[in-house]
């Protein structure tokens, strides 16, 4: 059987006999090197299909708030835990203040008294905060347990 083809460099068509599908050829009018490739059977109107449809995606259901988050809402641990950060922020920012306003004066012992303030002020906002977190993560804990 007869098939054509189009050449893919010069766009010439070109026929082959089906029995040589797959060997190297040359395109007759430009001589490109072409593999020869029947093209794919048409498929008949009355078996076309139409593509697969998706059922539609519906967004998970809200799941309604834990235990813990509940008791969280009825009290005020979110206010704590911002205001222990925020007075941690504030402690570490008088630090770095009294360490940016040490004098640099010939006499070492002022400027190195304030610098050691200061180091000591942002220190102490660290383990300030650090030991509410352990605070809170503690008593999160003990709540969870009991619920």
């Amino acid at each position: 059987m007869n098939v054509t083809g189009t050449c893919p460099h010069c766009s010439a068509a070109y026929s082959f006999d089906d029995s040589q599908t797959g060997q190297q050829s040359h395109c007759p009018t430009c001589h490109y090197a072409i593999t020869l490739i029947a093209p794919a059977p048409a498929i008949p109107p009355g078996l076309k299909t139409k593509p697969p449809t998706m059922p539609p995606v519906t967004p998970p259901a809200r799941t309604p708030k834990t235990e813990l988050a509940k008791i969280r809402a009825g009290t005020c641990y979110g206010a704590a835990r911002s205001l222990i950060g925020a007075a941690s922020a504030l402690l570490g920012i008088i630090g770095a203040v009294a360490i940016a306003a040490a004098p640099a004066s010939p006499d070492i012992g002022v400027g190195a008294a304030s610098i050691g303030a200061g180091l000591l002020t942002i220190v102490a906002a660290m383990v300030i905060y650090q030991s509410f977190s352990v605070i809170f993560d503690i008593a999160d804990t003990l709540i969870a347990a009991r619920v």
